[in-house]
């Protein structure tokens, strides 16, 4: 009976692992087929006919370019890994500073950043746009280096200070007894140390920078400085779209991606793990606690204008989900934690008149919220930023905890 379960189990991951690939592997597939096929109905796993015209068109092979799309992929490569660098180099200085040195508005200057960090990078489209524009540095790589920095080094920050806190002090005063100067204890002592999470945290900004669309369509419009995901959109016509370049060039987005993955996942889950031990082991509290939980709201809300026409509107939402926590201060006064949450939300709204007929709308959206959790005894204030698929929100609970 237990060897059944234990069957049943992986077949159901081998299930769950395919339904997740099945996406991947119809742009795979699809990239090597003309494009009616695609457009056929029934759709059809497998081509009748496979073909390698896109790619050939791409970087040309055959003389014709239709995309530039080894333009595009240099751009894509050069912008990743120089914005990477500096992110890295920029936030590994920060980090440090803020694991080793106390020094004023220490907190507040750590607050800024991740509040910084926690602002959708959409909004801020329009006046970089402008300010870009005046700058002359529209439609250059240099300013699309700039926005990606800016994005990667409070994330490189939060977790790059979070690995140098978790190397004892004692090593490097070790080090700098025996004759080392700071730097060189650095450099030869804790940077070793640390070197899982550095690596961690260079690959989810070299990924960001690599994927990120939002941004670079605002500030981009030459084959100069246009990215990968930017160049898909040259596939777009007046009248049709070419799917099969689409699903080409995401293709080779996705395969770089993925074999980068596969080869530095050993150090990525080290990097990401190696916090945790340590505290575990020193029996000290987590600089970083994943929690999963979730909750019921059933609530009803009116507005002016239902009121007057007669309607009543009622509404109720189920949600389950989780976040990532972690100490930002944390004294005798006061606590403050920083925290990322998601939700899966299923909600339901009802609106019903003086006659009983009733209109009910279903939705099921996903949401994330950023924000700080401020302590003080036994009263706190939460502020936090939502997102959901359509809009922003920004909230503010206050509120006591009962005294056990």
């Amino acid at each position: 009976m237990k060897q059944i379960k234990k069957i049943a189990f992986w077949l159901l991951v081998l299930f769950l692992l395919i339904l997740i690939c099945l996406p991947g592997i119809w742009i795979f597939v699809s990239a090597f087929r003309p494009n009616p096929e695609i457009l056929s109905k029934p759709a059809n796993w497998i081509p009748d006919r496979w073909t390698i015209h896109q790619f050939t068109q791409m970087f040309s092979i055959n003389g014709y370019v239709s995309v530039p799309a080894f333009k595009y992929l240099m751009n894509s490569v050069i912008i990743s890994s120089v914005s990477t660098v500096i992110a890295i180099t920029i936030g590994m200085m920060g980090g440090y500073a803020f694991a080793r040195f106390n020094f004023k508005g220490k907190n507040s200057i750590f607050l800024s950043l991740m509040l910084a960090r926690a602002v959708p990078g959409i909004s801020l489209s329009l006046p970089l746009f402008i300010l870009f524009a005046k700058l002359g540095i529209i439609n250059t790589s240099f300013g699309v280096i700039l926005v990606y920095v800016a994005m990667n080094v409070p994330f490189t920050i939060w977790l790059t200070d979070g690995f140098f806190r978790q190397i004892p002090k004692e090593m490097s005063e070790v080090a700098r007894t025996d004759g080392c100067t700071r730097l060189q204890a650095f450099w030869n002592v804790e940077l070793p140390l640390a070197g899982p999470g550095i690596g961690a945290a260079a690959i989810f900004a070299f990924l960001l920078s690599w994927n990120e669309y939002a941004l670079a369509s605002i500030i981009t419009r030459t084959v100069h400085s246009k990215t990968l995901p930017i160049g898909m959109m040259d596939y777009l016509d007046e009248f049709t779209i070419n799917w099969a370049g689409m699903c080409a060039i995401a293709v080779v987005m996705i395969v770089p991606a993925v074999i980068l993955t596969f080869i530095v996942q050993k150090h990525l889950v080290s990097g990401l793990t190696f916090g945790g031990y340590y505290h575990l082991l020193s029996n000290e509290n987590l600089p970083v606690n994943i929690k999963l939980g979730g909750f019921y709201g059933d609530h009803s809300a009116s507005a002016d204008w239902l009121d007057d026409a007669g309607f009543e509107l009622k509404s109720k939402a189920t949600s389950i989900g989780g976040g990532v926590y972690r100490n930002i201060s944390q004294n005798d006064a006061m606590t403050i934690v920083g925290f990322f949450e998601f939700h899966s939300v299923t909600s339901e709204a009802v609106v019903s008149d003086s006659y009983g007929n009733e209109d009910i709308t279903k939705d099921d959206y996903g949401s994330t919220s950023f924000g700080l959790s401020i302590r003080n005894g036994n009263f706190f204030v939460t502020p936090s930023i939502s997102r959901n698929d359509d809009d922003s929100s920004f909230g503010v609970s206050i509120g006591s905890l009962i005294p056990q």
